[in-house]
Parts: C-alpha cells; sequence; structure tokens
C-alpha cells in the first residue's frame, strides 16, 4: 500500500498549513463554506428531467458531523506527534515499534482526510470567486489524499458486478417492448456486453453457516432479549431498543452511549473516537428483521471492533487507521448478509454494486474516460431499469418504460450523489466503492481460508485496521503480543 505523502513530513509543515487555515477559524469544522441544501432543487430537476445539471460542489465531501469529527481527531493526532517527536517521521515506517506503528497508520488516515475536507473547501470558494487558492493546486491535494485513504476501482470487479445487469439484459432481449431499450443500452454502453457470464464471488454455503453460527452465538440472545423488552419496535422506541441491545453487550458499561439526533441524520451512524451511536429519523417504518440487520451491521461491527480495541487497551487502533474502511464495511456487509441467510445467494443486485459501477465508470477506471454526475446518472438510471424491467418480466406483469425509468431515477440519484459531494469538475469522491471492494477481498478469503471462521472474525475483529494490509496486520499482531 503507497504511504501517504504526509509520512514524510508528519510534523504538519506545509500540509499543516494548509489545513489549520480552514480549521483553526471555523469552531465546528471548515463545513460553512458548503451549502447542501442546494441539493434539494438539483434532486428535483433530476427527477423531473432526468439530467443532472451542473454539480455538487456546494456540498461537503463528508456530513457536518464527520467534518466535526475530523477536525477533533487532527487536534488529537497533533497533540500526540507532539510527544512522540521526530522518531515518527521516519520513511522506515516498518521499523517502528507496534503503538508508535499505530500512531502513523492512524495519522495518516486523520491528516489526509482532512486535507481531503480543507481542500474541498478551498476549491469551492475558488470557483465562485470568493478565495484566493489555485483550483488546480486544491485538486491536486483532493486527489493525493483519496489515493492515500481509499482503495482504486477496479475494471475486473466493476465488470463482475456489471454482469449481473447483462443477465437482466438478456431477459428484456426476449421481449418485444423492452428489445429496443436493451440493444440501445448495449451499443451506448459496449463494457456491458464484456460483462457477460461474470458476477462477483459469494461465500460457499458452508462458509455462510460457520459465519451465521458465530454470529448467532454473540447475538441471538440479545435479540431475543430486546424484543421482549421493547415489545413490537417502531420507529419511535427504536432508540430504546439500540440501547438495551448496546446494555446487553455490555458496551453501555463501558461508556458507551446512543443519542437520538432526529434530522440530523438519516439511519445510524457509529462514532468511535466519542464512543457514540447516532440515531436518526427513518423515512421506512422498522421491524424487528430489518433492526436486527442494521444492528449487525452498525453494533457487530462498527462497534464491537472499536470496543475490542478499547478494552485491550490499544486506543489508537479503535478510531481507523488508514484504509481500514473497506475491510470493515466488507465484513459489516458479509455479516448482515450472513445474519439474514442470504451471503451465499449468487445474484441479487445490491446497492453496493451500483455504487461500484458509478465509481469505476466516473473515475474512468471502465472506459479510460472520467465522467461528470450528469453522464454517472444517466448509466445508474438505465441499469436500474433494466433490473426493475426485468422483475416484471419474471412476474409476467405489463412493463411500462416510462414509469420504469422514473422509479429508476429516484432510486440511484443518492448513490450518484455520492460520488460528486464537494468534488471539483474532473474529481470523483471514491470512498462509496469501499463495500463492494471490501465485501469482494473478505469473501474470497473466507473461502479459501483453512482456517477456523470463528478465529478469523475474532482476529479481525481485535480493531479498526485493514487486516489485507500486511504492515497493518503486523501492527495489530504486535499491539495483542
Amino acid at each position: 500500500m503507497p504511504q501517504a505523502k504526509l509520512a514524510e513530513k508528519i510534523d504538519f509543515n506545509q500540509e499543516a498549513v494548509f489545513i489549520e487555515q480552514g480549521f483553526a477559524s471555523q469552531e465546528m469544522g471548515p463545513v460553512s463554506s458548503f451549502k447542501p441544501e442546494n441539493k434539494a432543487e438539483t434532486k428535483k430537476i433530476a427527477l423531473e428531467t432526468g439530467h443532472i445539471y451542473g454539480d455538487f460542489q456546494y456540498c461537503g465531501p463528508f456530513s457536518d458531523s464527520q467534518a466535526k469529527t475530523i477536525r477533533q481527531e487532527l487536534v488529537t493526532t497533533r497533540n500526540l506527534i507532539n510527544i512522540f517527536g521526530d522518531k515518527l517521521v521516519t520513511p522506515d515506517i516498518e521499523s517502528l515499534p507496534p503503538q508508535d506503528l499505530a500512531l502513523r497508520l492512524f495519522a495518516d488516515r486523520v491528516v489526509n482526510e482532512a486535507v481531503l475536507v480543507e481542500g474541498a473547501r478551498r476549491a469551492a470558494l475558488a470557483v465562485r470567486g470568493e478565495g484566493s487558492d489555485d483550483i488546480d493546486f486544491c485538486k491536486q491535494e483532493m486527489n493525493y489524499a483519496m489515493e492515500q485513504i481509499y482503495p482504486a476501482p477496479q475494471r475486473e470487479l466493476a465488470l463482475s458486478a456489471l454482469g449481473l445487469f447483462h443477465t437482466r439484459l438478456e431477459n428484456l432481449m426476449n421481449d418485444d417492448k423492452s428489445r429496443g431499450l436493451a440493444e440501445e443500452t448495449l451499443a451506448k454502453y459496449p463494457f456491458l456486453a464484456e460483462a457477460g457470464g461474470r458476477q462477483p464471488e459469494v461465500l460457499k454455503p458452508q462458509v455462510q453457516a460457520e459465519v451465521k453460527a458465530y454470529l448467532d452465538s454473540r447475538f441471538a440472545e440479545p435479540f431475543a432479549q430486546v424484543r421482549q423488552e421493547i415489545g413490537e419496535i417502531n420507529n419511535d422506541n427504536m432508540t430504546q431498543a439500540v440501547k438495551s441491545l448496546m446494555r446487553l453487550l455490555g458496551f453501555l458499561d463501558q461508556g458507551w452511549a446512543v443519542q437520538f439526533v432526529g434530522d440530523a441524520r438519516v439511519g445510524f451512524y457509529v462514532d468511535p473516537t466519542g464512543k457514540k451511536v447516532e440515531v436518526g429519523n427513518r423515512t421506512k417504518e422498522i421491524t424487528w428483521p430489518a433492526f436486527e440487520k442494521l444492528m449487525i451491521h452498525e453494533v457487530g461491527v462498527h462497534v464491537t471492533r472499536a470496543a475490542n480495541a478499547y478494552s485491550s487497551g490499544h486506543n489508537l487502533a479503535a478510531a481507523g487507521w488508514v484504509q481500514y474502511e473497506n475491510a470493515e464495511e466488507g465484513l459489516a456487509i458479509i455479516c448482515e448478509k450472513a445474519w439474514d441467510g442470504k451471503a451465499a445467494e449468487a445474484g441479487v443486485i445490491d446497492r453496493d454494486h451500483y455504487r461500484y459501477i458509478i465509481g469505476a465508470f466516473a473515475s474512468g477506471a471502465l472506459d479510460g474516460n472520467y465522467h461528470g454526475p450528469d453522464d454517472s446518472f444517466n448509466l445508474a438510471t438505465r441499469l436500474s431499469t433494466i433490473s426493475g424491467l426485468s422483475t416484471k418480466l419474471k412476474q409476467n406483469k405489463e412493463i411500462n418504460l416510462a414509469e420504469a425509468e422514473s422509479k429508476a431515477r429516484s432510486a440511484v440519484f443518492e448513490h450518484v450523489f455520492r460520488f460528486y459531494r464537494g468534488m471539483p469538475d474532473g474529481l470523483v469522491m471514491i470512498k462509496d466503492i469501499i463495500y463492494l471492494d471490501g465485501a469482494n477481498q473478505l469473501v474470497k478469503f473466507l473461502n479459501q481460508t483453512d482456517r477456523p471462521i470463528a478465529e478469523v472474525l475474532d482476529e479481525f475483529g481485535r480493531g479498526k485496521y485493514n487486516p489485507f494490509i500486511p504492515l497493518q496486520a503486523k501492527a495489530m499482531d504486535g499491539l495483542y503480543a
């Protein structure tokens, strides 16, 4: 894995000045220059016309609360570096003892995230004529930061995800009403033809069973007790259900808290630094099966990995090392699917497939060309339309192309938005490819390993690290030695 540029000047010279000019002047972090409320008008027009006009640079690359967390972590990082001193500046980071290496890996993530946020803020000001920074300099800083914290899209994995849609295209080719759409799609997006016969790997049935057994041993009884305490679950008592589960698992006694934040966010967010689970409003009424899947993801993975590190005295392994997110989100997705008994099901299209395809297309990994939000929206809408029409045909229901396309626009808009938020023209916020990237890597490993699955999952749960990066595995082994 390439090391962050700041690894060789981690005393915060140069990048420190760049970051802190933004952070120091704003109490809540560098987010006041963004105007995310403008997103609603862009979405309204996109759903009506099928096109995205303009860009999403007025939105920050992270939410306000995430940007605030980054600012807090940056202060912590600087304080720690002041304590540890120049020994962290060495380019030979493999020679660092485990505690120092953990700090370096943590610092690389935080500093690069901070550069990304501040670069986006300055770029937005420059585009509006309100700042003095060179836009190309801001883009260069942002792009390099993203290269350090997120994996690059891989064409082969994108084609395997597209293979799921190619199967649906074949269904449309056999229908008189939709054949023209299928032929037009293959002509417009030739990489779809190349994707034929490919699909992402899924867990072997025996491995699915072993992951489910592992999760059952830890969560089946607490879930049953929460159901008994809460009764019928709904959006009003959902926060209390989360608190009950966290209490039963012992996390509240370890200093964790659960906070309802209403419209401040949709769904859940785990803040490992603040030891907090935030619960936002939901547009859809919660059910017990949906609650359990969400809690396997949020508490079973995101909280548990941090809590294990904290309880073992390894605080720097609890907050997240550079490039940890794809491994963590992949683990969360696979555990969530295994709990539902679906991690071994092939041919199922999830949001993670859409997001990976959009990221690969937008960044040029699929066809060698950068694509803006409108191009990506058109592709995603077409894929979702094809999927919806194919489902109708399999159910022997009447199809309506206009209706299918309208539903598709609504379904994919948020996926597309997330790849361009806070990005000046020519850049892609590549973060959301991490879900399929991490899940694919984990599935391949679990299907091939001779080790007991429970042993592997325990090892991967020691902290917020990427076990597939040898240097990080070495650092975690050293901490727990």
